[in-house]
């Protein structure tokens, strides 16, 4: 038994996670007349909500490596931040002038910016260049205030994870009166913006923190054969209460994106339950996949450049099968991600 993730454990934690990321963007592609077309609604809500763990688990993964790595010392809150946004900035500005150059050219492709500068420029501060960029802003302002919670954390770790928890059910239940008034109109409250907030994932970065520096791990691995059983128990029955609770809101004519999005206390218990579930069983996962462990590490430590880029791709895809794009024009697209996802590889080596 270990009391702390490896290199090697974080990686198969964040190949799982944007593993999960693809699932839920392919998904989105489906026709949303599927959404209410029986048994297909089943296997889509289904698979979605069982995703859902992703974008939380990238965000507690965070929180524990800084707990991990600042065990010992106070956060010098200068060099943080700047090594912070020189690991993140970079590739995440280049990708996303990569968006404003490559949809621009096709007009069925929304694109964020109006071609202004200042329309830039809010595209880069609030993650405008396409829709999975909110990840971006919204780990930053988590790096703002990580100094603040860690020297908070140190004197009252458990005050903290609670009340970090509370607020962000607090935030989840005022989301969901504002779109219990507006069910259909996901304009008033989309699901980016809610994603954009810090605030609506700071329960997991604080849960990551907790989880580094507890005895909690420890014990439940001293109790593998009633806890690991029982997690997976926990994990069955919250991703089974999750995917019934999407139904009822999309049978109740709610919008399905406002239905199945992340920011609901169904998604937030499953995702919990996986997230200690995951750190804690790592060693069961990786017995489990012998033969996808080393895809799924790689997938984990190119995650963040994944993240990025993925969408560029899947809209290529998509656009090809439904006819929007031709073969010719496909293939130079293709080739024109290739290239800028593996200069993006050394890039990423570089800095």
């Amino acid at each position: 038994m270990k009391d702390h993730l490896s290199v090697q454990d974080s990686h198969l934690l964040k190949g799982l996670a944007i593993s999960a990321v693809l699932a839920i963007h392919i998904l989105a592609q489906v026709p949303g007349k599927l959404l209410f077309t029986t048994p297909t609604n089943c296997i889509i809500v289904l698979i979605d909500q069982l995703s859902r763990f992703c974008v939380p688990l990238f965000v507690a993964l965070s929180g524990y490596g800084f707990a991990r790595k600042y065990e010992n010392k106070s956060v010098d809150v200068a060099h943080f931040l700047f090594s912070r946004s020189r690991k993140l900035l970079p590739l995440y500005v280049v990708w996303s002038v990569i968006f404003w150059a490559v949809i621009p050219r096709v007009p069925q492709w929304y694109s964020g910016g109006d071609g202004t500068l200042l329309s830039y420029l809010f595209g880069i501060v609030f993650g405008g260049a396409d829709y999975q960029m909110y990840f971006v802003p919204m780990i930053f302002q988590l790096y703002l205030v990580f100094p603040i919670l860690w020297s908070t954390f140190k004197k009252h770790s458990h005050i903290l994870m609670i009340s970090s928890i509370v607020i962000q059910l607090l935030i989840y239940a005022w989301y969901s009166k504002i779109i219990g008034i507006f069910p259909t109109d996901w304009n008033i409250l989309s699901e980016t913006y809610q994603y954009l907030l810090f605030t609506s994932w700071i329960g997991y970065f604080v849960l990551g923190m907790w989880l580094a520096k507890s005895s909690f791990v420890h014990r439940v691995q001293q109790l593998k054969k009633f806890a690991f059983p029982t997690s997976v128990i926990l994990v069955v029955f919250a991703a089974a209460y999750s995917t019934r609770f999407a139904f009822q809101q999309i049978a109740a004519g709610v919008d399905p994106l406002l239905s199945m999005r992340f920011t609901q206390w169904s998604v937030a218990l499953f995702a919990s339950l996986c997230i200690v579930s995951g750190i804690v069983w790592v060693d069961e996962i990786k017995k489990n996949l012998p033969v996808l462990q080393k895809p799924i590490s790689w997938l984990g430590e190119h995650s963040f450049l994944i993240f990025l880029s993925h969408t560029l791709l899947l809209r290529i895809a998509v656009s090809w099968w439904r006819g929007i794009l031709d073969l010719p024009t496909v293939l130079t697209l293709f080739a024109f991600f290739v290239l800028a996802f593996v200069f993006s590889i050394e890039f990423q080596k570089r800095i």
